[in-house]
């Protein structure tokens, strides 16, 4: 019945008290007890079953909310760092790609002095499909 020896001693004691040992007597006793707003002291094997699922549940609700946070807290955290390495690379390719764009002009007249412009636009070519396009391959990159 889920009830001590000395618990049915003192429970004897009370008005209306079953004073046999007979379980089913004392379920009905008990139970019209609690109906009456009496101290609750038989729980019954399917109410704690049920109390046990709920506390289960509420305990894995729980644990899928903390959850929950903690890939919220991360993605946020993720999302920052994305965007700390995007402004980096901007802080570092933006002067670069100002070098490289004034360097055919800087080095054109010195690599070819009778023809500055050939060796201009030559310089300018290679800068375009090499140095510019990796560029942009390693901002696409950082982007995703």
């Amino acid at each position: 019945m889920g009830l001590s020896y000395s618990r049915i001693s003192v429970l004897r004691r009370s008005d209306g008290a079953p004073t046999s040992k007979d379980p089913d007597e004392w379920r009905i006793w008990l139970a019209s007890r609690n109906n009456r707003g009496g101290r609750p002291t038989l729980a019954d094997p399917e109410d704690l079953r049920d109390l046990k699922l709920k506390r289960e549940q509420v305990a894995l609700k729980k644990d899928q909310v903390d959850l929950a946070t903690r890939e919220l807290k991360l993605q946020q955290a993720e999302n920052q760092i994305h965007q700390q390495v995007e402004e980096h690379l901007l802080q570092v390719l933006t002067p670069l790609r100002r070098l490289l764009d004034a360097f055919p002009r800087t080095i054109g007249p010195q690599a070819n002095p009778e023809n500055p412009r050939h060796s201009e636009e030559a310089i300018r070519n290679g800068l375009n499909t090499e140095i510019y396009s990796e560029m942009e391959r390693i901002l696409k990159t950082a982007k995703t």
